[in-house]
């Protein structure tokens, strides 16, 4: 087979098939991929205990407890419109936007 873009290999039938290639070298992507262990150990929050705290330090507590019934209220609704009602998740998300930004708009404002 020569090199380019495009190359023709004749098939059994005697007919010609064409098949796409790309202009440069073949890679291999096998060894490319983390193992699922790995995965596995990094989306476990390992070495991430306690950041929400250290966040939180220094916050009024009438705050972090309005953010947390928010957040509780939003995963509440993501759950009954994704897997209740069987909503497309595209437009959950954006209704879930749509109520997180009137919550930031109210926890701003709030005097």
């Amino acid at each position: 087979m020569g090199s380019g873009v495009a190359t023709s290999l004749a098939t059994s039938a005697g007919a010609e098939a064409l098949l796409l290639r790309s202009p440069g070298p073949s890679i291999s992507r096998g060894a490319v991929r983390p193992s699922p262990r790995k995965n596995a150990l990094s989306s476990s929050g390992v070495g991430r205990l306690g950041t929400l705290a250290v966040r939180q330090r220094g916050q009024d507590p009438a705050l972090i407890d309005h953010a947390w019934r928010v957040q509780r209220r939003l995963n509440a609704r993501w759950n009954l419109l994704r897997n209740a009602r069987g909503k497309p998740a595209g437009i959950v998300t954006i209704a879930i936007a749509r109520e997180l930004v009137g919550a930031c708009w109210e926890i701003a404002t709030a005097p």
